[in-house]
């Protein structure tokens, strides 16, 4: 039995040492396998705005591990990388970059990373901003075109903005230029009008950033003109009657006052060219009475001294003949204003009194003849209009008619009355405890009255002006003004129990009356803090908190920014207010803190910003208004609060 316990101890013995040798055989296996790595010495580079080919940038990167194993990405589709074989355990990275046409800088990230190992490494590369230009798509070059009116187009090729780029022309007067943002980019549109000159002429197009020397043009030529002469409107053959008639016609002509003459066959119609060069030309013709019983005719030229062009027209004038007419621009149609008005006319007839009658169609607009018992062939008449005063707010119209039965002769005018119109100088009007005098002015072309039922109000009307006086009060009261006008017009008169610099308590809230004016009213606070008004810049394009006389209006624009209460620190101070169920305090305006400068100690910011795209705001500095403070600087903040 010892014997066997002895070998059974020998065994055992025998198999430990087993398992040690091949503890120690499967270590040191281990150690020399070495564990899947990717290396590299570099961590990225930057890069011109130029794209290039593979040749652009690379480096070595070390690994044991198979090309087919690694897989290479890129960030940015504008930068791509492969992975080429160099050597036992070395590839060669390459990158390719299209070109940058933006004007920032970019990043794109490489990432070699092993498909089934650890193994990973990145590259940052940096590819710099591109140099601005702008251009055209065409290539650009001079245009010529024809003396006839002409729009089109060119498509502008430009890293820059639309915003920042503009458009001028050198000749509004004729061509112009804007530019235009659609789906196919931006549009330089462009608008000739018709050359009428027998002169070429030029514009130079430019097409230009708002900042730096960047730009582009071009040479419009508009080709001249044929020598022409037309009428602008008339210039047909022309039957009168024997009372003569003067007349004048405008000319179309590209030729000078002085290149042109008018001339008439007979002595009775004489012609004259009137005007100007730059006014326009018009052909007067006059036509003298016929007293005869024999019809005439008579040839009119109007034609160049210089070209070979002219017009003409034949004027035929018949025998006398019963007529009614009226001397100067009397007996057409009338335009006129809301108010009463009389018209007194002469008509000049050779029909007697009795074979006349006079009529209008309306009742506002009555008329009277009257005999002037004159002893000649062609009496002058008085002829009285009578509109009386136009009380709606609606345009209207009447036709007087004078005619004879008798004789078959009929004239006719319409007079066209304006509509009513009113209105105020202002649109409310405020008032502190002690109330006073206040003139509202009245723009109207008719007659209006005012009225208010409250007893504490007083008015006295003065022509076109409005006295309104308010007593004091100890309440707050609201009253409206009426206007008996075509559309019973109405403004509202707000008097307060405060005074200004008085203090304001009224349900939890308390402040200082600061400005009681006709449009608001609104109590301040120190807020105690020195804060700057705004740290970064805002998008462009974005309305921003550019509003002079409400900053209230600012202040909800501030809130609808991401981050706004670690930003806009100045707000922030004046929100504090807002706690304990009280609402309405806000960072004031530059004009509200204008209108309160009396109380404004040192320099306070406003809530407005500088509109200028400078990274400015404006101030209140011992009462000067600044528009182009730092709004990084630390200011005093006030908070107000209307009531």
């Amino acid at each position: 039995m010892k014997r066997i316990f002895m070998t059974d101890k020998l065994l055992s013995l025998a198999t430990m040492l087993a398992a040690v040798f091949s503890l120690a055989v499967f270590s040191a296996c281990s150690e020399e396998e070495e564990a899947p790595y990717i290396k590299s010495g570099d961590a990225g580079t930057t890069i011109t705005a130029e794209g290039s080919g593979w040749a652009g940038w690379s480096t070595v990167i070390q690994s044991n591990i198979d090309q087919r194993s690694i897989q290479t990405t890129s960030s940015a589709s504008w930068c791509t990388a492969r992975l080429m074989t160099s050597g036992e355990n070395t590839y060669q990275l390459q990158v390719s970059a299209e070109d940058n046409p933006t004007l920032s800088n970019r990043q794109a990230i490489i990432t070699v990373k092993a498909v089934e190992a650890q193994a990973v490494v990145t590259f940052t590369v940096t590819q710099q901003a591109g140099t601005p230009y702008v251009s055209f798509k065409d290539g650009g070059g001079d245009v010529s075109i024809e003396a006839q009116a002409k729009s089109w187009e060119r498509v502008i090729d430009s890293n820059i903005e639309f915003s920042k780029l503009t458009a001028i022309s050198s000749d509004t007067k004729w061509c112009t230029a804007k530019l235009e943002s659609s789906g196919n980019g931006i549009m330089l549109k462009l608008e000739a009008q018709e050359n009428e000159t027998i002169e070429e002429r030029k514009a130079t197009i430019t097409v230009k950033a708002s900042t730096g020397s960047v730009n582009t043009s071009f040479v419009v030529t508009q080709q001249s003109a044929a020598p022409t002469i037309s009428f602008v409107d008339g210039g047909e053959d022309q039957t009168i009657t024997p009372d003569g008639k003067n007349w004048t016609w405008d000319l179309s002509t590209n030729l000078k006052k002085d290149d042109l003459a008018a001339s008439s066959t007979a002595e009775w119609c004489t012609v004259e060219l009137t005007g100007s060069d730059s006014k326009g030309i018009s052909l007067s013709v006059k036509v003298a009475k016929n007293e005869s019983i024999n019809n005439r005719q008579t040839v009119v030229t109007v034609k160049s001294t210089k070209y070979d062009v002219s017009l003409t027209f034949r004027v035929e004038q018949q025998a006398a003949a019963p007529a009614i007419t009226f001397s100067a621009t009397q007996g057409t149609d009338q335009s006129i204003t809301a108010p009463a008005k009389v018209l007194t006319w002469t008509m000049q007839s050779n029909i007697p009194y009795s074979d006349l009658k006079v009529a209008s169609n309306e009742s506002w607009c009555t008329v009277k003849l009257t005999d002037s018992n004159e002893a000649k062939d062609v009496k002058s008449y008085p002829l009285t209009v009578t509109i009386a005063e136009n009380p709606t707010d609606k345009q209207r119209q009447a036709v007087v008619t004078i005619t004879s039965e008798k004789y078959n002769v009929t004239k006719s005018f319409m007079v066209t009355q304006a509509a009513a119109t009113f209105t105020l100088s202002k649109s409310s009007l405020g008032f502190d405890r002690d109330g006073g005098n206040r003139t509202l002015t009245i723009t109207s072309n008719a007659s209006w009255t005012a009225e208010c039922s409250a007893d504490w109000i007083e008015l006295e009307q003065n022509g076109n002006y409005l006295t309104v006086r308010v007593k004091a009060t100890t309440v707050d009261r609201t009253a409206t003004i009426t206007f008996k006008d075509k559309s019973s017009t109405t403004i509202a008169v707000n008097q307060t129990k405060y005074k200004v610099g008085e203090t304001y308590s009224e349900g939890g809230v308390t402040g200082t009356v600061a400005y009681i004016g006709d449009d608001k009213r609104f109590i301040y606070k120190n807020t105690g803090k020195t804060e700057p008004y705004q740290q970064f810049y805002l998008a462009t394009g974005t309305t921003g908190t550019y509003n002079m006389d409400d900053g209230e209006v600012n202040m909800q624009f501030i809130k609808r920014q991401s981050g706004w209460s670690g930003n806009f620190l100045a707000a922030v101070a004046a929100d504090d207010l807002n706690t304990g169920g009280v609402t309405g305090w806000y960072l004031p305006a530059i004009n509200e803190l204008s209108n309160m400068k009396s109380f404004v100690t040192g320099t306070v910011w406003s809530s407005t910003a500088n509109n200028n795209g400078s990274f400015a705001a404006y101030c209140l500095s011992y009462g000067t208004v600044y528009s182009n403070e730092d709004r990084q600087t630390k200011h005093g903040v006030y908070a107000i609060r209307k009531f």
